[in-house]
């Protein structure tokens, strides 16, 4: 075989068809799109945030102590009001974590129904129920407001701590999931109301201590869902 082989073209005879032509413009490549947090790292958050909301709560409760009336309070009443909120709560951070079919959380139709429903009996249940026994101090306005501030302050540092923990978790129904974890912050605090509050009219608990709930729940759909969705 000879150097140049003749059943082979002269490749530096073939014109180039991009000669002469302007460069491609360089296609900057896409921003990577937000991933959440991975799953040890959620669930290490989740923990983190509960025992972080759990200790701030009861530590705010051991500083301002048990009412002093707390003997005359009926246990029923106690139980109504001092743990069944806690237990309500629960079921409503539960339901806001809990993946469901293809990890998009529990249907709309239970996520609403918990979060209207648990704050709306609450709140219900404390102006029907309420004083707990005949002598109970009622409380002004003023000390309705005042009280109100408290439960929303006790509340915010748990969202807080939520938001952290539950940042760009929730790739759907962000806004009822969201709802659920402030109204579950806001009934858990709304049982430490209970047994440290000794006012107990009515209007004040309904407003003060059942009003903080629902605020709560809004507080979380409105503001808490804007970090916590995916």
């Amino acid at each position: 075989m000879t150097d140049r082989d003749p059943e082979l073209p002269d490749f530096s005879r073939i014109p180039d068809p991009l000669a002469g032509r302007p460069p491609l413009p360089l296609v900057k490549p896409s921003r990577p799109a937000r991933s959440g947090p991975a799953r040890g790292e959620l669930a290490r958050g989740r923990r983190v945030a509960l025992l972080l909301a759990t200790g701030w709560i009861a530590a705010q409760l051991a500083i301002t102590g048990i009412r002093g009336d707390i003997a005359r309070v009926p246990l029923g009443y106690a139980l109504a009001f001092g743990v069944a909120p806690i237990v309500a709560g629960l079921l409503c951070l539960v339901a806001a974590v809990t993946p469901g079919r293809l990890g998009v959380g529990a249907r709309v139709a239970l996520l609403a129904a918990l979060a209207v429903a648990f704050p709306a009996i609450f709140g219900v249940a404390s102006y029907v129920f309420s004083p707990p026994y005949s002598e109970a101090p009622l409380g002004v306005f003023a000390n309705g407001v005042f009280c109100f501030n408290i439960a929303i302050a006790w509340t915010l540092l748990p969202l807080i701590a939520a938001g952290f923990a539950l940042r760009q978790t929730f790739v759907s129904r962000a806004v009822w999931r969201s709802a659920l974890v402030g109204a579950g912050a806001g009934l858990i605090v709304a049982a430490t109301s209970m047994w440290r509050c000794p006012l107990s009219g009515a209007f004040h608990n309904a407003f003060s201590h059942g009003g903080a709930v629902v605020a709560s729940a809004l507080l979380g759909a409105l503001v808490l869902s804007r970090v916590t969705r995916a």
